[in-house]
Protein backbone atom coordinates (compact mmCIF):
# COMPACT_ATOMS: atom_id res chain seq x y z
CA UNK A 1 0.00 0.00 0.00
CA UNK A 2 1.39 3.06 -0.87
CA UNK A 3 2.02 6.36 1.36
CA UNK A 4 -1.91 7.85 2.09
CA UNK A 5 -3.84 9.65 4.05
CA UNK A 6 -7.33 8.23 5.36
CA UNK A 7 -9.81 11.13 4.60
CA UNK A 8 -13.64 11.51 5.19
CA UNK A 9 -13.97 10.43 8.91
CA UNK A 10 -15.35 12.58 11.20
CA UNK A 11 -13.21 14.00 14.76
CA UNK A 12 -14.86 11.12 16.33
CA UNK A 13 -13.83 8.47 14.35
CA UNK A 14 -10.75 5.97 14.06
CA UNK A 15 -9.44 3.92 11.40
CA UNK A 16 -9.38 0.19 12.71
CA UNK A 17 -6.41 -1.24 10.75
CA UNK A 18 -6.19 -5.35 11.31
CA UNK A 19 -3.69 -7.57 9.80
CA UNK A 20 -5.01 -11.28 9.45
CA UNK A 21 -3.53 -14.18 7.88
CA UNK A 22 -0.42 -16.39 8.76
CA UNK A 23 3.25 -16.96 7.96
CA UNK A 24 3.85 -13.56 6.76
CA UNK A 25 6.11 -10.64 7.65
CA UNK A 26 5.08 -6.86 6.95
CA UNK A 27 6.20 -3.44 8.36
CA UNK A 28 3.59 -0.47 9.00
CA UNK A 29 5.29 2.42 8.30
CA UNK A 30 4.02 6.00 9.61
CA UNK A 31 5.67 8.41 7.39
CA UNK A 32 5.15 11.34 9.37
CA UNK A 33 6.18 10.04 12.51
CA UNK A 34 9.46 8.65 11.06
CA UNK A 35 8.48 5.03 12.80
CA UNK A 36 8.74 1.48 11.53
CA UNK A 37 6.20 -0.90 12.88
CA UNK A 38 5.82 -4.92 12.67
CA UNK A 39 2.61 -5.51 10.95
CA UNK A 40 2.18 -9.29 11.92
CA UNK A 41 -0.58 -11.20 12.02
CA UNK A 42 -3.36 -10.34 14.36
CA UNK A 43 -1.82 -6.78 14.94
CA UNK A 44 -4.24 -4.54 15.44
CA UNK A 45 -4.10 -0.15 15.06
CA UNK A 46 -6.20 2.38 15.42
CA UNK A 47 -5.30 5.63 13.49
CA UNK A 48 -7.65 8.84 13.65
CA UNK A 49 -9.78 9.23 11.14
CA UNK A 50 -9.25 12.80 10.36
CA UNK A 51 -6.43 11.81 7.62
CA UNK A 52 -3.62 13.10 10.12
CA UNK A 53 -1.16 10.39 9.71
CA UNK A 54 0.27 9.33 6.16
CA UNK A 55 0.81 5.96 6.66
CA UNK A 56 2.07 2.77 4.16
CA UNK A 57 2.67 -1.28 4.17
CA UNK A 58 5.80 -0.87 1.89
CA UNK A 59 6.13 -4.39 1.64
CA UNK A 60 4.11 -7.88 2.37
CA UNK A 61 6.45 -10.83 2.37
CA UNK A 62 5.37 -14.68 2.18
CA UNK A 63 2.12 -16.11 3.42
CA UNK A 64 -1.48 -14.86 3.02
CA UNK A 65 -2.45 -10.86 2.71
CA UNK A 66 -5.87 -10.23 4.48
CA UNK A 67 -5.94 -6.76 5.57
CA UNK A 68 -8.52 -4.64 6.92
CA UNK A 69 -9.72 -1.72 8.08
CA UNK A 70 -13.27 -0.31 9.06
CA UNK A 71 -14.27 3.06 10.33
CA UNK A 72 -15.47 2.83 14.60
CA UNK A 73 -17.05 6.20 16.21
CA UNK A 74 -16.01 6.60 19.70
CA UNK A 75 -18.17 8.17 21.62
CA UNK A 76 -17.44 11.81 24.25
CA UNK A 77 -17.64 10.70 27.65
CA UNK A 78 -20.06 13.15 29.86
Amino acid sequence: TPPHLDTGGAVLFYNHLLSLGQGHSAILKLEDLGASLLYTPETSVFLTGRGVLKHSVPQWVGGDRVDCWWKVHVAPVK
